[in-house]
């Protein structure tokens, strides 16, 4: 069976579709579209276990939890995508936004390279959003 080629982002070589890092330049690559199904469904059962206190089998995500993954950009950034993957689209721009406030703001891979996002990019809240984000992109001092 022959393997689909992952084409770079960066330098647009074509990688064998089980590759993760580009093999002319090392940039990381997107995740193949063949294994979001998969990943969607550990990521929705992890995620209904995390999100359960230990009374409550039907319990939404912890207070605790939640309030971590507040805190911290790169949580923040994981929950959008995991919401995202569970088709929660206001879960997962409310987590995205909050992860953009917390400096992630690599606008070219939220807006078009993370596959996990994909199912939220036709959103008029996102598409708005990310103007914002690449504002700041395009204006971050080191």
């Amino acid at each position: 069976m022959k393997k689909v080629a992952t084409r770079c982002p960066k330098c647009d070589f074509d990688n064998t579709s089980d590759s993760k890092f580009c093999k002319e330049c090392g940039t990381q690559l997107p995740a193949s579209k063949s294994h979001i199904p998969e990943a969607t469904e550990t990521l929705r059962r992890t995620v209904k276990e995390l999100a359960r206190g230990p009374c409550s089998p039907d319990a939404e995500m912890t207070p605790d939890f939640r309030k971590i993954c507040q805190r911290d950009t790169e949580y923040s950034y994981c929950v959008a995508q995991a919401f995202a993957l569970l088709n929660e689209k206001k879960e997962a721009l409310d987590w995205l936004e909050n992860a953009v406030n917390r400096v992630y703001i690599n606008y070219p891979f939220i807006s078009k390279y993370a596959p996990f996002l994909d199912n939220i990019r036709g959103e008029e809240r996102f598409k708005k959003f990310m103007e914002r984000v690449k504002c700041e992109w395009e204006h971050f001092e080191e």
